[in-house]
């Protein structure tokens, strides 16, 4: 049955009812989680609605996902869930938005010309190669325990978002200066990182957070970002050099996120204005 408006979700199994209603529903939205009482794992009743524009699906079993591929008009997916089966390549090609646990057989996604937003969990990949065809994503954001490396993201010439959080063997920043609408980067985490200068060619460039990046050498370089507005280098960030003056060159820079640490210089004292209380 469903329940609940404007989302339709569903807290237990779906009648010929259900499926008419939510095909008349002008959200075409279905949220199917275990929280709310869905305890399903058969999918075979998308079939039923072709026309869902929105999916989110969070179960504690693994699902089938094939069904999925039927859902021409699918333009949001959240699929939180293990899966098995496989999503046809091309098929869901008027998906914008996407945020999955990667799986082998989700791969069919990254065909969908559309996709402008997606996040993954659980990335096993060690470059960012497989996502050179989406020409027209704005946001990446990756949770990616083997990531090394950002090689294979020029392509991504509209990305105005990356994330690359909690990549824990991510040493080496690349590609970032072809990506001419690079609005923000977040590598917090990386705890291998030890340089940003490719960051630093990445003119466009308003936000950093590079918190928690314990081995980073230097931040020389880094007014050459002269539209850079936040910058963070708090938690366990420190830089080796010790020196913070080319922070004071950055005429646009508004905040600064420093953890203190002895011997920086010029003193924390000097950024008063930029570190929030």
């Amino acid at each position: 049955m469903l329940a609940g408006r404007p989302i339709a979700a569903a807290t237990g199994p779906l009648e010929h009812e259900d499926l008419l209603a939510l095909n008349a529903h002008p959200e075409r939205k279905l949220v199917l989680c275990y929280l709310d009482g869905w305890a399903g794992e058969n999918l075979d009743f998308l079939e039923r609605v072709p026309r869902l524009r929105q999916l989110q699906l969070l179960v504690n079993k693994t699902v089938d996902v094939t069904s999925i591929s039927r859902l021409r008009e699918l333009e949001s997916l959240e699929l939180l869930s293990p899966a098995s089966g496989k999503i046809s390549p091309g098929a869901l090609q008027s998906v914008r938005h996407a945020e999955i646990r990667w799986q082998i057989g989700l791969r069919g996604l990254l065909d969908s010309g559309a996709l402008e937003h997606l996040v993954i969990s659980h990335y096993p990949g060690h470059d960012l190669g497989c996502f050179s065809a989406l020409k027209g994503l704005r946001l990446l954001q990756l949770d990616a325990s083997r990531l090394r490396g950002s090689a294979g993201v020029a392509p991504l010439t509209s990305l105005s978002v990356l994330r690359l959080r909690g990549c824990r063997r991510l040493a080496c920043l690349n590609e970032l200066a072809q990506l001419h609408h690079l609005d923000s980067l977040d590598v917090e985490g990386s705890s291998q990182l030890t340089s940003l200068a490719e960051v630093f060619r990445a003119q466009s460039l308003r936000v950093l957070h590079a918190g928690d990046c314990p081995r980073l050498s230097s931040v020389a370089g880094i007014d050459q970002l002269c539209r850079l507005e936040e910058v963070y280098l708090d938690g366990t960030t420190r830089v080796g050099d010790c020196d913070l003056s080319p922070l004071l060159r950055i005429p646009s820079l508004r905040k600064l996120f420093v953890a203190w640490r002895p011997g920086y210089r010029p003193s924390l004292a000097a950024f008063e204005h930029l570190i929030p209380a």
